[in-house]
Formats: C-alpha cells, structure tokens, sequence
C-alpha cells in the first residue's frame, strides 16, 4: 500500500489496470450469459467459454510483441482507445440486433471481444516493463502483491456484479458493452494524464543503450526464434530455472484441485454442509480468500522465507487434502487445507513474478513472462487429465492416493533443488 500511495507510476498503472480488469471480467461473463439465449446455445456458451481463455494462450506472443514495442506509453494509449472503440461496436451491433443474431455476427462479435483480451495481455506484457523501471527492487514484493490481489478482488467481485448488473439493466446488453467502453476510456484517460512520467521510466531511446549490430539484429529477430533465445535465457537462470521446473509441477497437480474436489463432494455426500452445492460454493469461497489475503498481506510470516520453504508448504496442504478425502472425511480439515494452498500458492506467484522482474533482462521480460505463463496454462489442464483420468478409469481414492504420493515427491524434490542450490536461494531471499 505504501508504493500505492507514493508512487505516482505506479498508481497510474494499477489504477489503469483495474479499470481494465472490471471491463474484462464484468463483460465476460455478460456474454456468456447473452451466448445462453441464442437458439444454439449449447455451440455459443462453449465458444464464449473457449474465448475467455484463448487471449491467455497467447501471452507468448503478446509478450514479444511487447518486449519489442518503442514507445510504450503511447501504446498504453492506443491499445485502450481502441478497446473502448471496439467495445461501442458491440454496443452499437446489441442496439441494432434487439433479437436473436445469426451465428455468423455472433463469430464476429466475439472476435471483437477475444481482439480486446488480446489487448489487454498485450498492455500486461508492457505494464511488467514499467513496474521494473517505476519500482525500487526493495519494494518490487509490495507492488506485485497489491497488483495480484487487485487482480482478483476485481476477477471474483465483477464477475458476480456483471451477472446481477445485466438483470438489473433488463438484459439490456448494448447499454452493458457501452459501460466497458467505458471503463477502457477512463483506463486510457488515466495513462494519457501521467504520460510524460512513465515515458520518462520506460520509453528509452534503444540506440543509446544498444550498439548499431544489435539493434540491426533486433530488426531481424523473428517471433519463434526470440522465443527460443528466450526459453534458452530461462535454462541458464540458475536462480529461476529450478523454481520455475517445482512451480510447472506444482501447478500441474494444484491446477487439478478443484475439479477433483468437485467429483469427490459429489460422490461423498457426509462431506456436505446442507448439500453439495453450498459444500462447494463454500470450498471455493474460501480458496479464493485465501488468493486474496495471500497477495494482499506481504508483510506477514512468510516474509523472510525462502520460495522452496513456501512451495513445500502449499504441497503439504495438498497432502493434507489428499489424506482428508482419503482416511479423515472432515470437510472442517477439507476447508483448513484449502485456504493454506490458496494462501501460500498466492505468495509463490507472487514472489516469483517479483524475482522475475529483477533477474530478467528488460528486453525479453515480457516474453518471459509470457513463456512462464503458456507452461502454466499447459499445466492446470494436464493435471486434469491424469487426476481426473484416474478418477473415473479407476476410482476416487486411487486418485487421491497418487495425488498425496506425488505431493511427497515433490516436496522431497524441493529439498533437494534447495540443497544443491544454496547460493542461488540466498540471492532469492535478498528479494
């Protein structure tokens, strides 16, 4: 909070973001809703579904994109310009269409919206840019937090205002998407008024840092072969390189968590408070706290500890998950393992993307972000496919018991990544 409120960039740029994020998360879920009233529903909702995690998928490119941007001010700019441009086409198209629309319009429609997300991930590659340049490493933890928490208060919280918001707007969905526009109008009015300060962090003039063969280099550096300098660069990071390697496998297994809960609730009904669907909404509620506090509290006991130390507390509450549905049956003990893998997966994420920030070199650290977060992505799904594969080939609690094994052998994974990795963990803890 205190680089919130003493630092101007970095107020601009959160302050920015926020308005972003409500824009994203309050139409997304909207035009699921709206995908639901069309006469192939079934075919729409998917589509819409699929196309909120789509612009995700491509934060390898939107990473690079930004790494090569000159200027990134004014991009910061443009980008929401033309955000809020796009989404008073959608208003206009809901005005004119009262009734239902042809699948083809729907298409294009939802273009419209992926194209906005794909911007939005695009200002997110230049907004790590900015926090490096804007930020004191020192204080580089505290900014991360509060921007992961913001992130998701306004993930969690908009979602649901969307979904009361166009009932109460009489499903008025032309009046909604002019509401985003909107938001996108005041997220680019908030750059242009502070322009002049985070150009002065980030637009740096490349010939004065860069000899002329590197710039010449640059200009005939291909997408795919910058990618690959830039898994290389992340092989070589000592520091990074194993974190990143236990973060991939514990997000593998965590990313299956929810699905697997939900399965095992529904087939273990002395598990439920009321019913299965409060049991799960409760579930649920509660690793998103969890998320939340983890972000917003960067001050707490964990402070001083090492990311390995932090790793191994999330896959023992994994563990502990695994031996409630296993041997215990206590959706108290369910609830207490839940929030402290929500808790301290939230300080992981966050004390990675700060160690990120301060390791990589300026010109590929959008890319690698992007990089870290398509392996993410690939992560959650593949988790999913072996624990729930299990679940149904075989049953629950082989899942379960594979689940809590695995966990164990990667905490003994991480031992051994700390043991071999001494100094390179002392230069994390500086962080």
């Amino acid at each position: 909070m205190h680089e919130y409120g003493s630092n101007k960039i970095y107020r601009a740029l959160l302050n920015a973001n926020v308005l972003n994020g409500i824009g994203d998360s309050l139409f997304n879920i909207v035009f699921i809703i709206y995908a639901a009233t069309l006469p192939y529903k079934t075919l729409a909702v998917s589509l819409a579904s699929f196309a909120t995690v789509f612009p995700i998928l491509l934060q390898l490119l939107t990473g690079y994109w930004a790494d090569q941007t000159r200027k990134k001010v004014n991009k910061l700019i443009a980008t929401r310009a033309i955000q809020c441009g796009l989404f008073l086409i959608l208003a206009v198209t809901f005005t004119l269409n009262h009734q239902s629309i042809p699948l083809l319009l729907f298409i294009l429609l939802l273009l419209i919206i992926v194209s906005s997300d794909v911007l939005g991930e695009y200002n997110s590659g230049i907004g790590i840019t900015v926090i490096k340049h804007s930020v004191t490493p020192s204080n580089i933890d505290d900014a991360v937090s509060l921007s992961s928490a913001m992130t998701q208060i306004v993930s969690i919280v908009f979602q649901g205002l969307g979904a009361g918001l166009i009932v109460l707007l009489n499903h008025n969905y032309g009046l909604f998407a002019l509401i985003n526009a909107c938001t996108f109008l005041g997220a680019g009015l908030i750059i242009l008024k502070n322009r002049k300060e985070i150009a002065s962090k980030t637009d740096i003039d490349p010939k004065k840092t860069e000899s002329p063969s590197v710039q010449t280099e640059k200009s005939t550096h291909h997408f795919f072969a910058s990618s690959w300098e830039t898994l290389k660069d992340l092989r070589h990071q000592s520091t990074i390189f194993p974190i990143l390697i236990l973060f991939f496998l514990v997000n593998s297994i965590g990313g299956s968590c929810e699905g697997l809960i939900s399965v095992t609730l529904a087939n273990q009904s002395f598990l439920w408070l009321g019913n299965f669907g409060n049991t799960l909404a409760i579930t649920l509620i509660i690793f998103s706290v969890g998320m939340i506090l983890g972000a917003l509290l960067s001050n707490d006991f964990l402070k001083n500890w090492q990311i390995t130390s932090i790793l191994n507390v999330t896959l023992f509450s994994l563990v502990l998950m695994a031996l409630d549905f296993t041997i215990l049956g206590s959706v108290w003990v369910l609830f207490i393992a839940a929030f402290m893998a929500a808790y301290t997966l939230s300080k992981i994420n966050v004390r990675f993307s700060s160690l990120m920030i301060q390791k990589i070199d300026e010109k590929h650290l959008a890319s690698t972000a992007g990089v870290i977060n398509t392996l993410m992505m690939v992560g959650a799904p593949l988790g999913q496919f072996v624990f729930l594969g299990i679940a149904n080939i075989i049953n629950i609690h082989v899942s379960w018991f594979s689940y809590g094994v695995i966990s164990l052998v990667l905490i003994a994974f991480s031992i051994s990544v700390t043991n071999k990795s001494n100094q390179s963990v002392s230069d994390e803890k500086t962080i």
